[in-house]
């Protein structure tokens, strides 16, 4: 049995999911295709905010009850949005990477570099302000901007614009001694560890210096627990490098931290906004963590769609699934050339005490189920052994 939708949808499962439990007043930051005028008439009267655009994709924020008429708008084309939940990621230190000789000036380098007159953006957890690498021979900080975005919006004045959330200080504030920023206790001091090997000028110890010690710091504080949370990171490369233009400094942004769910191709709309935000001028870097998920089990899996065969993989239950309810969920991306008339389904197998296959539901193919959420049950001999939902987006190509 197959249950269709009637209506063009245009939110995946875990929108929907959010959806479920946000208020109606919290915003929610998405990246929409589409057709740009609509999109960005139907945002501003809804009582949202355009943050910016490239070609048919808009960065908007607007409040989750203000969402409704997007689920089936013929105008959007596909909606990014995703639960991940990001990683702290860093695990290479000053010492594997030859700074040393960087420092000293060594052939065939003409000079020594140590940061002067550049600007080290760090996207991390945040960081602990007092510690002495952070601050200068007198005493006052090196921090000349430091955006949180896990502090709550107490004071309008101090909330960056147009990203609409957090707290903002600069470091006169920072050198009056700011009340309510940390390093994210659960982190375990992972913004304060990351930016000292970036920058540390070793006052406290007069050892562990960084690959940048002479450089002016930048923080952003990343809230991992915003929905979406990659759209936040993309806002905090923006206010970075504008912040950059501000002092006219080169600026190198670092971000140890990532998540696991995505296409990973760079053709999200956060990566696309950071590529147009890197190719626009020059003076502009960004370096992130990678290789940091070897003591996990394996999660990816690719493979060439047979011809003439089935290829098949075993998913197992999960009782706390990212998208708030016991279930097997995953995402599955591939290019619509090769995937667009690729036929699948999802089966029911007895596992213990040894295999035996149950049923499937029905076959599907993207062509025919494009834009609609189908539910397909899982019989045998008429008892009902699962539910299964899928939802198929194009975005782009």
């Amino acid at each position: 049995l197959a249950l269709h939708a009637q209506k063009r949808e245009n939110f995946n499962f875990e929108l929907r999911s959010a959806l479920k439990t946000m208020e109606p007043s919290e915003e929610l930051h998405l990246y929409l295709r589409g057709d740009l005028s609509q999109i960005t008439t139907y945002v501003r009267e809804n009582e949202g905010v355009i943050k910016g655009a490239i070609g048919n994709i808009v960065s908007v924020r607007i409040p989750a009850g203000n969402m409704e008429a997007l689920r089936t708008a013929e105008y959007i084309d596909f909606i990014e949005f995703t639960l991940s939940k990001p990683q702290m990621l860093a695990d290479v230190m000053i010492t594997n990477n030859n700074i040393q000789p960087i420092h000293a000036g060594a052939e065939p380098l003409a000079q020594a570099y140590l940061g002067e007159d550049v600007i080290i953006g760090m996207i991390d957890s945040g960081i602990e302000l007092d510690h002495p690498d952070f601050q200068n021979e007198d005493g006052s900080t090196r921090v000349i901007a430091l955006w949180d975005h896990v502090q709550d919006e107490d004071d309008p004045f101090r909330v960056p614009q147009p990203y609409g959330y957090g707290q903002e200080w600069n470091a006169e504030d920072i050198d009056q001694d700011i009340d309510g920023h940390d390093d994210q206790a659960q982190w375990f001091g992972h913004g304060s560890t990351v930016t000292g090997v970036a920058t540390g000028n070793a006052n406290a110890t007069g050892n562990f210096i960084g690959v940048a010690p002479l450089a002016d710091i930048i923080v952003v504080s990343s809230d991992f627990s915003m929905p979406n949370w990659k759209s936040t990171i993309a806002d905090a490369v923006d206010f970075i490098f504008n912040k950059a233009d501000e002092f006219g400094k080169p600026v190198v942004i670092n971000a140890s931290l990532g998540d696991y769910y995505g296409s990973h191709d760079g053709l999200d709309g956060a990566a696309l906004f950071i590529d147009e935000l890197l190719e626009e001028q020059s003076g502009r870097s960004m370096v992130s963590a990678a290789g940091n998920s070897n003591n996990f089990d394996p999660y990816h899996l690719a493979y060439e769609v047979p011809e003439n065969d089935t290829a098949f993989t075993w998913f197992s239950y999960n009782p706390n699934s990212v998208i708030g309810e016991p279930s097997v969920f995953f995402e599955l991306w591939a290019d619509s050339a090769d995937f667009y008339t690729t036929s699948y389904t999802i089966g029911a197998d007895l596992a213990e005490p040894s295999y035996s296959f149950e049923g499937y539901a029905q076959w599907r193919t993207v062509e025919a189920n494009l834009g609609e959420v189908v539910a397909d049950t899982i019989f045998q001999n008429g008892n009902i052994l699962g539910i299964v939902e899928t939802w198929c987006g194009q975005r782009g190509d």
